[in-house]
């Protein structure tokens, strides 16, 4: 085989070419996919970008002579240029369908599974660069491995800056621009001038595409997810703005009127409506409405007030605080493109509402804001904080949930000034209050505060499908006098009390949602009745936290398949379509890497040695790297405070770690002995990062951004380089054992890094972070106590394995 210094170095260029393309083109996916379905399906474009690389994989080990013989290159090539052209093509076919809705069953199923098709073929392509060049080349694994590695960092922090410059659809554009790089340098030394000058235009017309793609809408979004009929999301041709960003793709919709009043409606990623209410002349008929909100309350208690808002996207909550005479607003909104709709094009409409002087607008995450806070308010509010939108790292990180756990709680107490009030608006179906209240309850339990109930007021939105609860909760108990003044408020607004201290019996509301409410509230702060009574409720209200922040997700591991038929289709379904891709890819997974890797084996599997534990040592490598990889990003992203950094920060470090990692391993003896080494310090290093780290974070964020830019990336760049290492030391042995087993292991380890982000959702959802951690560093000590049975095997030796070649 050819393996000159020149034709690797060439090799390795387009390995990262191609793996920055296909890292860019799976991210954009998980933006695309939470406009036109839902970001449950983020881990889903994940887990299609590993499932081709595991087939290609398989076909390497297949067909060796065909793909990785002596025409290589033009098979590098075909590749590239394959996944260059079927990107785009794959796309604009999901663009262009009518997906039925997601509730739709079997139809919805049969759809967009035809869809995957183009998907997974196009992922299956680009692996085959990757895969090709890996068998090719495999003495010098540690080197092309890097290469990949690193092209895919590259690509993690490329996605960023183009999607503050280009719609989602455009930018598929640019990942097939880099293919037709890649396809360009593997193409080069086979000197032919007319296959060249078709890469070079391929190159020019994906970059002229990308370029006039939003302004021709050749890509673009036409058909989005539905709620149901009727709803905004049906009205996308009635947009008058959109734009794009790494947090969400924001849309508003043409002016129309609601309960008298004239607003536009601004939506993230095609859902979470949120109003621009016309506020343009201050007419009090126009700013009436915000006198009968009953989601203001916490302004009719206080006046001249200093107000933190959390979440102010259009501005409802800034301007009822300044109309409720309050001296000072301070405003949080993490999406940028919503900044500049409210302080730019859309400003005057509101009235100009976020240049008063008495506002100040930080573009921030609102807990990680809170907590690095100096200030103390008298006044914090949370008015109906669920984007429902994946960020730029798709189903990695749901940035809303990080605002309702105890340790949320902890940080809003502390920056409220003695007598200062946490206002918290949430639905009062789905049991969102409930377990909102729930979580004051328990909050105040560790404070060591006793009489609870005196320092919690609750009021909710007249009867309906929708209504709204606002819990209120008081650094201090409520006074007499506060007491009138919410029950003048809610006779004003006809909302219903449900919960305030010394009530009068017949003004509390009469139903099972309050009564739950008011039962959580007087239940015993522990022991075993208020266990039983939240373990028999048909949801789970308990208390989230930093370990297990899913706020939103409130079934039981136990219901997966039994959601409540009369949930919105977003949350009935979110579980079970989870639960059955695992099951599913753990069956593809099966029947298109394992089995035919077994069943094509013959001779060559019963003369390995163990072959059944050096596939499982691949296996163990691809669910281990990415259990860390997610439960990482996840904390760091409280930590750091957007998700957008915590993409960038922790995805492109870990990669480019473990590409340095890959290439340092060159220097290590490809041996067993240097494998352990490894293993046992990625697995020390885990157990001491869920024994002493993790829970260290949250008390660090009043550190400046950079400090905890670079902290950040110290704690995952350590385990990113020792991690990069398992890989290809682990390739070179097993090649030493037999060539054969090359395919074989990163078939299997792709094959089961197709489960891992699903599976670590799911870990995450019913156990928490940490569980997620623990079981990655499991997955390294167990791959360790393999590399130990090798050696057993092996008489002890750490040199090759007797009777075996060298490839």
């Amino acid at each position: 085989m050819n393996t000159s210094r020149e034709g690797t170095q060439g090799v390795a260029i387009g390995v990262a070419l191609i793996a920055l393309s296909t890292l860019l083109f799976e991210v954009l996916l998980t933006r695309i996919f939470a406009v036109t379905m839902w970001y449950h399906f983020g881990f889903l474009a994940i887990s299609l970008a590993l499932l081709g690389t595991a087939t290609s994989a398989v076909l390497c080990y297949v067909y060796p002579e065909r793909l990785v013989g002596e025409r290589y290159r033009e098979n590098l090539t075909a590749s590239a240029f394959g996944f260059a052209v079927l990107a785009p093509v794959a796309v604009s076919v999901h663009l262009h369908s009518e997906m039925p809705s997601l509730d739709a069953g079997v139809g919805f199923v049969v759809a967009f599974g035809a869809q995957l098709v183009l998907f997974f073929g196009a992922f299956t392509l680009a692996g085959l660069c990757i895969s090709i060049a890996l068998f090719r080349f495999a003495s010098q694994v540690n080197k092309v491995y890097a290469y990949d590695l690193v092209g895919a960092a590259i690509g993690s922090v490329a996605v960023v800056p183009l999607l503050y410059s280009f719609s989602g659809p455009a930018a598929v554009f640019v990942a097939s621009l880099t293919a037709s790089a890649a396809a360009f340098v593997f193409a080069r030394p086979l000197a032919l001038r007319r296959l060249s000058g078709v890469l070079l235009a391929a190159i020019l017309i994906a970059f002229s595409l990308a370029l006039l793609n939003d302004r021709l809408g050749l890509l673009a979004i036409e058909n989005i997810k539905s709620y149901g009929s009727g709803s905004v999301q049906t009205r996308e041709a009635e947009k008058v703005f959109e734009k794009w960003s790494p947090v969400s793709r924001v849309a508003v919709h043409r002016p129309e009127m609601q309960h008298g009043q004239e607003v536009m409606l601004l939506t993230a990623d095609g859902g979470a409506p949120t109003v621009l209410r016309r506020f343009d002349d201050h007419d009090d008929r126009r700013l009436a409405p915000l006198d009968a909100d009953s989601r203001q309350a916490v302004h009719a208690l206080k006046r001249g007030a200093k107000v933190l808002v959390i979440g102010s996207a259009g501005g409802t909550d800034v301007m009822a605080a300044l109309r409720s005479g309050q001296s000072r607003v301070t405003a949080v909104e993490i999406n940028p493109i919503t900044v500049e709709v409210v302080t730019g094009r859309f400003a005057a409409y509101i009235g100009d509402v976020f240049h008063d002087p008495r506002v100040t607008l930080h573009m921030h995450e609102g807990r990680n804001f809170t907590a690095g806070s100096r200030e103390r308010f008298d006044i914090v509010q949370i008015t109906m904080i669920d984007s429902w939108a994946g960020a730029a790292a798709g189903a990695y990180i749901f940035n809303e949930n990080s605002l309702y756990t105890l340790e949320a709680m902890r940080d809003y107490w502390r920056h409220l000034e003695p007598g200062g009030i946490l206002s918290v608006t949430r639905y009062v179906a789905w049991d969102e209050a409930l377990r909102l209240t729930n979580m004051m309850v328990e909050f105040l339990q560790t404070e060591g505060i006793r009489d609870i109930g005196s320092r919690l007021a609750i009021l909710a939105e007249p009867f309906g499908v929708m209504r709204r609860a606002t819990v209120l909760l008081k650094k201090g108990a409520f006074t007499p006098e506060e007491l009138g003044l919410l029950r003048g408020f809610a006779a004003r607004t006809k909302a219903s009390v449900v919960h305030v201290s010394v009530p009068l019996r017949e003004e509390l509301e009469n139903s099972t949602a309050a009564d739950n409410m008011r039962r959580v509230i007087a239940l015993p702060l522990a022991g075993e009745a208020r266990a039983a009574v939240l373990s028999r409720h048909r949801a789970d209200i308990s208390a989230p936290t930093d370990d297990r922040p899913f706020f939103f997700f409130t079934g039981r591991l136990r219901d997966a398949f039994r959601p409540d038929p009369t949930a919105h289709a977003s949350r009935r379904l979110a579980m079970p379509l989870l639960y059955g891709m695992l099951i599913g890819f753990t069956l593809v997974g099966l029947l298109v890497v394992i089995l035919p890797l077994y069943l094509r084996s013959g001779a060559a599997l019963r003369s390995t040695h163990h072959p059944t534990a050096t596939l499982a040592y691949f296996a163990l490598l691809g669910l281990g790297y990415l259990l860390v990889e997610i439960s990482l990003i996840q904390r760091l992203t409280v930590f750091l405070g957007h998700p957008t950094w915590s993409f960038v920060a922790v995805l492109s470090t870990m990669l480019c770690a473990s590409g340095i990692g890959s290439r340092f391993s060159e220097r290590l003896p490809q041996a067993p002995r240097s494998l352990v080494a490894v293993l046992v310090s990625v697995a020390t290093l885990v157990a001491f990062y869920v024994l002493v780290v993790y829970d260290q974070f949250i008390d660090l964020m009043w550190l400046s951004r950079s400090l905890r830019v670079l902290l950040a990336v110290a704690v995952v760049g350590v385990p990113g380089f020792l991690m990069g290492m398992c890989f290809p030391i682990g390739i070179q042995i097993a090649r030493r054992r037999n060539p054969i087993l090359v395919p074989w292991g990163w078939g299997v380890n792709g094959a089961f890094s197709v489960l891992a982000p699903i599976l670590a959702i799911a870990l995450s959802l019913n156990f928490g972070l940490k569980l997620t951690l623990t079981s990655g560093g499991l997955c390294y000590a167990a791959a360790c106590g393999i590399v130990l049975a090798w050696r057993r095997g092996a008489g002890g030796s750490d040199g090759e394995e007797p009777g075996r070649t060298t490839a």
